[in-house]
């Protein structure tokens, strides 16, 4: 139908079960560019810090590095805020020696009291400290520079100091082995990173070398490897496919990373290599699949050090050998809504594509003759309908596409193709370890062959219909009041019963102010107008109405939206009698005045005698009485004032003659 718009109540998604694992997102290098420009979003144009923090600085420099290959925006700026920037702690001393050596010419010279630091931190009491003095000694010795002498470490005693803070369960702690130690991820990580940068220092001494290849170098070795297989299982489930170490993404980084760098030094130096073979977790294509998961997660993240750690991550498991037999597949499956019959447009119906890439977008089949890709079951969830099986014919190294829209129209149903249908597909192939089974699922559309629209007066009869096709609509207005009902009947030729019909009335504003959704009547669709229910309350206000109609279902191709259908007159009903009243002056006042207020007040009390109270005070006053008489006139006192009187003895006098005065009123008060 011309004037149909596509229906989207439901969106149709995949699910991919199978016995080899794989994912249905990958890591493009589109992907990489917009984690890169997530990173140079969060620089500060005036510092050329990232997110103005010294440590986002360390893993955005980073990021940058591998992402970029060595090109740090701003790094001029970004240097000089280096050198003059001021560290509280070993950690950002080592943030601020490891980013400065990643900038070109931005580490020349090293400070005596820097280098003393590094010295002494070999020897320190936490493991931390340990990892960050190696770790940027690491860092200086591969400077164009070569800033720090590596001829002077004793790589035995540092092995050996830093096995003194493995425990009995083969991780490592913060403090020497003690009562308070306590196990960690991250220390054990450190640890780990911290024996791969003595491995791989690029100046080395043969005698260096020779006492890291030495027995008891390798006795040390293999407890480090021991720790590599205890800290790889110390992971958290997320759900049933994802996991992460310390539910945290830069701990999950910390730990891919240090094992990755711990094994592959291990494995870069012959008499060692062996040590690595007693490793085999990055093998385990279900431990590396959920790993991954994880990790794209985060592909969308706004985070600089979240879009590092993806960054790093997805390189490190792109270019290890050690990910070399796990890299996850990532399956595409492409166009899978079809219709049941042909278009009349003469639009061409794109067939059933299947992609099989690794998680880079890379080929990862053989695709020889022996490869084969197949539809082994296709059937319809709820009617339990048959689709068409087959094989997928190959377009390139990495697809396959099957035209099921024609197979399934070529088939024959009593209630029509339409439906969802279940896919399991099958692929064989010399790359693959098992056979890879896929289950998906494909929506086969219908459409509305024919829609009536039929409206009446409620008393008449069901013959009395005025019905419509669409796409046509009524001229004539329908009145409506309380009085006077309306039925409203649609029918709908479909071979799928639709599962939405909505009856919407737009007012003179074009605003809906009503929605409702008919009755059904066997293979018709009824409602009756009627604006003494509460359902209608909505049109109790006097105009005119619009109607519209919309017909909608999943397996639809386009749902129908019938406008302007028809008006209707909603009108509010006069009452015959207050019509044929005429107005008397026979109105009597239910009104007349009330009898006046009467109040009656209590009688006052009686008041006391006001002699005794007199007598009570004379009686008391009469002994101050006597001593004033005593003291003024038989003695023969006096008050007189000095010729010079001062101001504070003024107002001393006057201060008492107030207080008189106030006892008195007092007293003649009450």
């Amino acid at each position: 139908m011309s004037s149909c718009l596509p229906f989207s109540f439901i969106l149709l998604s995949a699910l991919l079960l199978c016995g080899e694992c794989y994912l249905d997102i990958s890591y493009t290098p589109s992907t990489e560019t917009n984690l890169a420009s997530i990173i140079t979003s969060s620089q500060d144009r005036e510092s050329g810090l990232f997110e103005k923090s010294l440590v986002t600085t360390f893993y955005a420099s980073e990021g940058l590095f591998i992402a970029k290959q060595g090109n740090i925006p701003n790094s001029d700026k970004l240097c000089n805020t280096l050198k003059s920037y001021k560290i509280s702690s070993w950690e950002e001393f080592h943030n601020l020696l490891v980013t400065r050596s990643r900038i070109p010419n931005c580490l020349e010279a090293l400070k005596d009291s820097s280098l003393k630091t590094l010295k002494e931190s070999q020897t320190a009491s936490k493991l931390s400290k340990v990892y960050y003095a190696v770790n940027g000694i690491h860092a200086l010795s591969t400077t164009d520079s070569s800033l720090y002498d590596t001829a002077s470490l004793d790589v035995m005693a540092l092995l050996k100091h830093l096995q003194s803070f493995q425990l009995s369960n083969k991780l490592f702690s913060e403090q020497a082995k003690s009562a308070k130690s306590k196990s960690s991820v991250h220390k054990s990580s450190m640890a780990l990173l911290a024996v791969a940068r003595l491995l791989t220092l690029p100046n080395l001494t043969d005698a260096q070398k020779a006492a890291l290849q030495s027995d008891e170098a390798k006795k040390i070795l293999s407890s480090f490897v021991d720790c590599a297989n205890a800290l790889v299982k110390d992971y958290n489930k997320i759900g049933d496919d994802m996991l992460s170490y310390s539910s945290s993404l830069t701990a999950t980084s910390l730990v891919l990373e240090s094992i990755n760098d711990f094994l592959t030094a291990l494995q870069s130096v012959a008499s060692l290599s062996n040590l690595a073979t007693s490793f085999s977790k990055f093998e385990d294509k279900k431990y590396v699949e959920s790993v991954v998961k994880y990790v794209l997660t985060f592909r969308t993240t706004t985070s600089a050090t979240s879009a590092r750690h993806v960054i790093v991550l997805m390189n490190m498991i792109k270019s290890s050998v050690l990910f070399k037999k796990s890299l996850p597949f990532t399956v595409t499956i492409s166009n899978r809504m079809f219709n049941d019959a042909e278009s009349k447009k003469g639009g061409q119906e794109k067939p059933l594509t299947l992609s099989i890439t690794n998680v880079f977008g890379q080929t990862c089949l053989a695709s020889n003759e022996k490869t084969a890709v197949k539809i082994v079951s296709a059937k319809e969830s709820k009617i339990k309908k048959e689709g068409p099986t087959g094989s997928l014919s190959k377009k390139d190294a990495n697809t396959f596409s099957f035209d099921f829209g024609a197979a399934i129209r070529k088939l024959e149903f009593d209630d029509g193709a339409h439906g969802i249908y279940s896919l399991k597909i099958s692929v064989a192939d010399d790359n693959l370890d098992e056979l890879l089974s896929i289950q998906t699922s494909v929506k086969v559309l219908t459409a509305i062959q024919k829609a009536v629209f039929g409206v009446q007066y409620s008393k008449k009869s069901d013959e009395g219909y005025n019905r419509v096709t669409y796409p046509d609509t009524h001229s004539a207005v329908y009145d409506v009041s309380p009085a006077q009902k309306v039925k409203l009947e649609v029918q709908v030729r479909s071979v799928k019963k639709p599962s939405q019909i909505v009856i919407d009335f737009v007012n003179s504003d074009g605003e809906s102010v009503l929605q409702v959704v008919p009755k059904t009547r066997q293979d018709k669709y009824g409602i009756t107008i009627d604006l003494g229910k509460e359902a209608f309350a909505a049109l109790n206000n006097e105009g005119q109405y619009t109607l519209n109609l919309i017909v909608a279902d999943a397996l639809y191709r386009k749902s129908l939206i019938w406008s302007n259908i028809l008006k209707i007159n909603c009108i509010e009903e006069e009452d015959e009698a207050e019509v044929d009243y005429e107005p008397v002056n026979d109105e009597v006042p239910p009104f007349k005045p009330k009898e006046n207020i009467e109040h009656t007040f209590a009688a006052k009390e009686p008041q006391p005698l006001v002699l005794f109270p007199m007598v009570f005070c004379g009686v008391v006053a009469l002994p101050f009485l006597c001593f004033m008489y005593y003291v003024l006139v038989s003695m023969g006192t006096s008050i007189a004032f000095e010729r010079e009187i001062q101001l504070s003895s003024l107002l001393f006098m006057v201060s008492l003659c107030g207080v008189g005065a106030v006892l008195c009123l007092f007293w003649w008060q009450w």
